[in-house]
Parts: C-alpha cells; sequence; structure tokens
C-alpha cells in the first residue's frame, strides 16, 4: 500500500505511478484520498500535487471544495 500526502490530505491506493512530465500521481488499486472528515474514493486518482488538483474516475464519497474554488459555482 502507497500513501501520498499534500497539502491537508491524505491519499492511499495500492499502487501509484509519478508522471513527471505532467506532474501528477496517479493512484489506483482501491485509491481514497482523506481530507478532514472528508473521504472520498474512486476507480482512479490523479493527484497534482504542485497545484493541490484532484481528478477522481468513478468518485464515491462526499468531497467538500476550499472557499476559494467554490466562490461562483452553483
Amino acid at each position: 500500500k502507497v500513501e501520498v500526502r499534500g497539502e491537508g490530505l491524505i491519499a492511499t491506493a495500492e499502487r501509484a505511478d509519478y508522471d513527471h512530465v505532467a506532474g501528477f500521481v496517479e493512484l489506483a488499486g482501491d485509491p481514497k484520498v482523506v481530507r478532514g472528515e472528508d473521504i472520498v474514493s474512486g476507480k482512479v486518482i490523479r493527484y497534482w500535487p504542485q497545484v493541490q488538483r484532484l481528478v477522481i474516475e468513478g468518485a464515491k464519497g462526499q468531497f467538500a471544495l476550499p472557499v476559494a474554488q467554490a466562490v461562483g459555482r452553483q
């Protein structure tokens, strides 16, 4: 099992691959992300640590957006 830590979050999975050209970590094999009380899982999770971006394929769970990102969304 692997663990990736970011600003305020912990992601775990059975395996992780780092794409150094695109700058993201791809987590697969029961991937999960935990941030405080929020937990989300999916089929594949891609995480860009430099910009704190997550893309979750087949997401299950709830993950609240930070206030700065939520402004203007309905």
